[in-house]
């Protein structure tokens, strides 16, 4: 969704959870939430409401086939008419849909029930990775292991998903780590420092994502690939052991000009004693990229993925 708004301002906020007790931003009058607790939409009966954001509204609800609970992803009655946030919409589902792994949220449907677009997805009990941070470094490498597991599975389903941040991920109660939001997936052929995904006009055409967390070529508006969402990854990671994000700035703008032009200070200058080591060689990185992936992860993802911590 694009806005008039300058670059900075150009602002698509995204649901951040659907684990619950997240900080969201509020809704335009527009697309507030109209579903109330009891109320039903088809077969699932409304809860509670978990978060909220310009694509709509995620609530906990009930499946009264099944008897189960789910999360609901419900476009607003302000969006529900608009194709492109419709197709979005599906396009999350279709994305997200094609990986059966446990460290990805999985959906159950894509439906519309009385004028009202709807995806249905597992309800995942806990808190996203975001309010975990800063964590001890054993529990940041076994987050991290699993993250990067699901983002094997994903590409190797030809599935990038461009909007890897520590709001899109959600820790269970039991530590299971689930990506979540397909919402910017695509698929391949062969501010205070602000954690809003963004749309922002270029002249390659428009880009889309959280800066702080976007690779350079995505950042450049240019098209991207399952390196991109290693990138990302690798500033999950530095953000996890170091408490701090790789890329900063106050405004959207300012956070894509630190990716494309900042070297982030090395974590073990932050938390003294520990480093990461690779146990697999880095094969060929684009230059931009070399920064960060080369501190922290592998460059490919046909190959397990591993680490190991060391301390002195």
């Amino acid at each position: 969704m694009k806005t008039t708004a300058p670059p900075a301002a150009a602002a698509v906020h995204e649901v951040n959870t659907i684990a619950g007790g997240s900080k969201t931003p509020v809704l335009p009058a527009e697309t507030t939430a109209v579903h109330k607790v009891g109320e039903r939409i088809g077969p699932y009966e409304i809860t509670g409401q978990l978060g909220q954001g310009g694509m709509g509204v995620v609530y906990r609800a009930r499946d009264v086939r099944l008897e189960r609970d789910v999360a609901l992803k419900v476009l607003p009655a302000g969006l529900n008419n608009d194709p492109q946030t419709r197709r979005r919409l599906l396009r999350e589902a279709r994305a997200a849909s094609q990986i059966n792994h446990p460290n990805v949220v999985t959906i159950y449907e894509v439906a519309e029930y009385g004028g009202t677009q709807f995806i249905a997805m597992e309800y995942v009990d806990g808190k996203t990775l975001a309010r975990a941070i800063p964590m001890l470094p054993e529990e940041a490498i076994a987050c991290a292991i699993q993250i990067a597991q699901a983002l094997v599975k994903a590409h190797a389903h030809g599935v990038i998903h461009r909007d890897l941040k520590p709001g899109n991920i959600v820790l269970t109660r039991d530590g299971l780590a689930k990506v979540l939001d397909f919402g910017l997936a695509v698929q391949t052929a062969s501010r205070p420092e602000t954690d809003q995904t963004v749309t922002v006009a270029s002249t390659v055409g428009s880009i889309a994502g959280t800066p702080a967390y976007m690779s350079p070529e995505q950042a450049e508006g240019q098209t991207t690939d399952a390196q991109s969402d290693i990138f990302s990854f690798g500033a999950v990671l530095y953000e996890m052991l170091s408490g701090q994000r790789a890329f900063r700035g106050s405004t959207a703008v300012a956070a894509l000009a630190s990716v494309l032009r900042d070297e982030p200070v090395p974590v073990s200058q932050i938390v003294p004693g520990i480093w990461l080591t690779r146990s697999i060689a880095v094969r060929s990185i684009q230059p931009s990229m070399q920064k960060l992936i080369s501190r922290h992860v592998c460059s490919s993802v046909d190959v397990p993925i591993h680490f190991s911590l060391m301390s002195g």
